[in-house]
């Protein structure tokens, strides 16, 4: 029943997957079947994932890792480990879901579950990304990719190809991310599951406003709004909205932008850490663009002092280089001192041949 449990989640009947698990659960409890109870826990985290109950999904993947000591349970343990570094990630904690993908993607190792440590692999790269570390997350969503490949799992290859475009236009590699993004496409589709394709298409859409494509932004857009109305654990929706609210600022469609921002921001405070943090930002420049700088520079120090404070370094720099845009004459050299040292700081990092397109695109932004 709990087997049954996790199909009917995987279809999307979470009620019914809930029914069918809590009943069993009760039962392993009194046989004392800790392997049961485990399984049964990790299925119930999932289920509170899908229903974006955040504090659930946390509460019941910490109750079985708990419980998931010993060798009969290292499988359960990884799995848990994803329900609980999701939770971690979306609200920023990410050094925290960093350590724990790390152990549950060595575990998934030691079991030869590829297609379970493709998952933690791109995970942890999306991770690092949000950490600043481009080059670590494109070389973790390559190892993602590859183990992905070879057992043909297309939902780890849609997530490690994600990854790696995303890193790609972070440093300012526009071709490479398009055709990471559109291999993510791809993927996602021969899944068969159209939720999986909101992510890739709101991605390519950035990347196209990146370009100055925006009728294919607002393609794109329309694509990502439709998968994410099938399914949003994850909260993209204000993220499309906002970016299309920035598209439409620079087509001249200021009133329909306003509308839109405006309906993003009565829901800023229900959003996880992250995804908030990168709303705000696209709000911060979408003000900008409908010339309401003190409502831009409000957002952007609101996501400079956030980012500060939880290491998000590419945040942290979008907000430089939006406040560089908008500063008194008096704040310029402050403020290009302030985007020079932070980008200077992860081009480091990158490889060589990465650094000329990243500090281009940053120069670009001036």
């Amino acid at each position: 029943r709990i087997h049954y449990g996790r199909v009917l989640r995987v279809l999307g009947e979470l009620d019914r997957a809930e029914d069918e698990v809590r009943g069993s659960l009760e039962r392993a409890r009194e046989a004392h079947d800790r392997e049961a109870v485990a399984e049964g826990l990790l299925v119930l985290a999932g289920i509170a994932w899908g229903r974006g109950e955040l504090e659930e999904c946390e509460r019941l993947a910490q109750e079985g890792l708990v419980l998931a000591t010993g060798p009969g349970l290292i499988g359960a343990r990884a799995h848990l480990l994803l329900a609980l570094t999701a939770v971690q990630a979306s609200r920023g904690q990410l050094a925290s879901a960093a350590a724990g993908l790390q152990e549950a993607q060595a575990l998934f190792r030691d079991l030869r579950m590829p297609t379970a440590r493709a998952l933690a692999l791109a995970n942890l790269a999306e991770v690092l990304l949000g950490q600043g570390d481009a080059h670590g997350a494109w070389e973790y969503a390559s190892d993602a990719l590859q183990e992905a490949e070879e057992v043909g799992h297309r939902l780890g290859e849609a997530a490690a190809r994600g990854i790696r475009g995303l890193a790609a236009l972070r440093t300012g590699a526009f071709e490479d991310a398009r055709a990471e993004f559109e291999a993510a496409t791809a993927a996602a589709r021969a899944l068969g599951v159209q939720s999986e394709i909101a992510v890739p298409a709101w991605h390519m859409a950035r990347l196209d406003l990146e370009e100055g494509d925006l009728d294919a932004a607002l393609v794109n857009l329309d694509t990502a709004a439709a998968a994410a109305r099938l399914g949003d654990p994850e909260h993209y929706g204000p993220a499309i909205e906002v970016l299309r609210a920035q598209v439409l600022a620079c087509t001249d469609n200021g009133e329909a932008a306003r509308a839109l921002i405006t309906r993003v921001e009565a829901r800023l405070g229900r959003l996880p850490m992250l995804r908030r943090v990168q709303v705000m930002i696209d709000l911060a420049d979408t003000w900008r663009l409908l010339g309401e700088p003190e409502l831009a520079r409000s957002r952007a120090r609101e996501v400079l002092q956030v980012s500060a404070l939880r290491g998000f370094r590419f945040y942290q720099l979008d907000a430089l280089m939006l406040l560089l845009r908008i500063a008194g004459d008096a704040e310029v050299e402050h403020a290009r001192a302030d985007v020079r040292a932070l980008a200077r700081e992860i081009a480091a990092s990158l490889p060589m041949s990465w650094q000329p397109t990243f500090l281009a695109r940053v120069e670009g932004t001036r």
